[in-house]
C-alpha cells in the first residue's frame, strides 16, 4: 500500500489544521493551517496550504507507484480546480502501476475527477441520491 492521506488535527473540538502522512514511509508534514486574514500563503477555503508540504506529498505520491493498493486523500479544488497541490496523483492514477486505488473526492468535484481522471473503472461511495 502507498499513498497519501490528510488527516485533520483538532482542538477544543474545531479542526485546526491539516497533516499529509505518507502511507510508504510513515512521515507527516504538517500540510495547511486555518488561514489568517492578510497572510500571503496560498488559500483554498478557509486552509492556508504549505507550499513546500504540497511539494513533498505530490513527490510521495509520484514515487507511490508500483503498489498492490494506491490512496489518495484527497483530491479537491486545489487538484481538480487550479491544477495544482496533489495534481500529479491523476497521473498516479492514469499510468502508474498499482492494483487498485482508493481515491476521496469532495462531492461537488465527482464530475470533474470523473471528467479529468481517464481512470479505468470508478465506483462512487457515498454519493447523495439525487
Amino acid at each position: 500500500m502507498a499513498g497519501v492521506v490528510t488527516l485533520g488535527v483538532w482542538s477544543d473540538g474545531e479542526k485546526t489544521a491539516l497533516q499529509a502522512l505518507d502511507l510508504r514511509s510513515g512521515e507527516r508534514r504538517g500540510l495547511a493551517r486555518l488561514a489568517v486574514l492578510g497572510s500571503h500563503a496560498a488559500t483554498i477555503g478557509r486552509w492556508a496550504f504549505d507550499p513546500v508540504a504540497l511539494q513533498w506529498g505530490a513527490d510521495a505520491l509520484r514515487a507511490a507507484c508500483p503498489t498492490d493498493l494506491l490512496i489518495v486523500d484527497e483530491l479537491g479544488p486545489l487538484e481538480l480546480s487550479n491544477a495544482g497541490g496533489w495534481v500529479s496523483a491523476l497521473t498516479a492514477l492514469q499510468f502508474g502501476a498499482y492494483g487498485a486505488a482508493v481515491v476521496t473526492v469532495r462531492p461537488g468535484l465527482v464530475q470533474r475527477f470523473s471528467d479529468v481522471a481517464a481512470v479505468r473503472h470508478t465506483v462512487v461511495l457515498g454519493q447523495p441520491a439525487p
